[in-house]
């Protein structure tokens, strides 16, 4: 069914539409333009096969004296009448070119898919003319063949076996692509020896290799990852023994191994070696300054150690300040105590 049909913008200036018009009215219009719409749904080709004048006139919904509308039709060459009588559009396959092939067009799809059908489920297509021609040609030897006498037969054999060798080679199925066309995935040929003609050399059975055995329940040695020299887990905790004896720098110094192993940033021996040379950097000699360095690292999840930023939390720190304030303070009240001193004399 056509969705639309073409409709030319000078339609209404058209003289032919303009004689429509005042012989039979917009009524007469109106019903020639149904027809068109008519015949675009149900006679395609725009013949109007089996229909008579009333039938054209119901299609078109003409609602006036019966037999005007095809007659004012054929005289302004809007519809025809051809030589077996029946009705047809004029000039219907030039101006609605889509809509009279659409037979056509549906032949063409029924004919495409049915290929792709056969071609999904590998069915051969008819055979061709020629394949049915030597077809005839054999078939008509065959009965020569069997029909004539002895000197006959030896006049129709070669005829018999060119037309059946033709036959085989025209319809012969098409050879499957070879999936290795190298050879690069072929296996080698097995070795030739002293072997009657048709057999192939016996290859004795390797020997599989004895594997140890396992007592049942025991699990599979696990492969350990080896570390490097100094990067084992033993191997760092006696590194930081080495360094200090300090016990609460040693604490540190191991919670900060921790830190960095859960932010997955572990230490390395080498690592440690560097971290041990920024303390003495830092701190030389201070053992509870670079406490204090080195657990502010581990609270902030620092991965390297830097000066102490405000007071120091542990005691002996704290002990430390306190004393060089009291040092500081005696020294001020030395020298006031010089000053007045002084001033006394004069």
């Amino acid at each position: 069914m056509a969705d639309d049909i073409r409709f030319s913008v000078n339609f209404w200036q058209h003289p032919k539409t303009i004689k429509l018009t005042r012989k039979g009215g917009l009524e007469a219009v109106r019903s020639l333009q149904i027809l068109w719409c008519f015949c675009a749904q149900e006679r395609t080709t725009g013949i109007l096969d089996g229909m008579d004048v009333d039938d054209i006139e119901i299609a078109a919904d003409w609602r006036g004296e019966p037999g005007l509308l095809v007659e004012l039709l054929l005289s302004g060459n809007w519809l025809e009448q051809l030589q077996d009588g029946t009705y047809a559009l004029h000039g219907w396959e030039e101006r609605q070119a889509y809509v009279s092939k659409k037979e056509l067009r549906k032949a063409q799809a029924r004919d495409a898919a049915e290929k792709r059908w056969k071609k999904m489920r590998g069915v051969q297509s008819a055979m061709p003319d020629d394949a049915m021609s030597n077809a005839d040609g054999m078939r008509a030897a065959s009965e020569a063949h069997a029909n004539s006498n002895a000197d006959l037969c030896e006049q129709h054999c070669p005829q018999h076996e060119a037309a059946m060798l033709d036959h085989a080679q025209r319809n012969a199925p098409l050879p499957l692509p070879d999936p290795d066309p190298k050879g690069i995935n072929t296996p080698p040929l097995p070795p030739t020896g002293g072997n009657a003609v048709g057999e192939t050399e016996q290859i004795p059975p390797q020997p599989i290799p004895e594997q140890p055995d396992v007592p049942e329940g025991a699990s599979k040695p696990e492969r350990r990852k080896r570390d490097p020299t100094g990067n084992t887990l033993p191997e760092l905790r006696q590194t930081i023994a080495k360094f200090t004896a300090h016990e609460p720098l040693r604490k540190a110094l191991e919670d900060f191994r921790v830190m960095r192993e859960r932010i997955r940033k572990p230490l390395t021996g080498r690592g440690l070696e560097l971290l041990f040379g920024k303390l003495h950097e830092l701190a030389p000699g201070n053992e509870a300054m670079q406490v204090a360095i080195v657990e502010q690292s581990t609270m902030n999840g620092w991965q390297g150690i830097f000066p102490v930023n405000g007071p120091m939390r542990t005691d002996h720190a704290v002990g430390q300040l306190m004393g060089k304030n009291a040092q500081t303070m005696a020294a001020v009240l030395a020298a006031r105590q010089k000053g007045r001193a002084g001033n006394e004399r004069v």
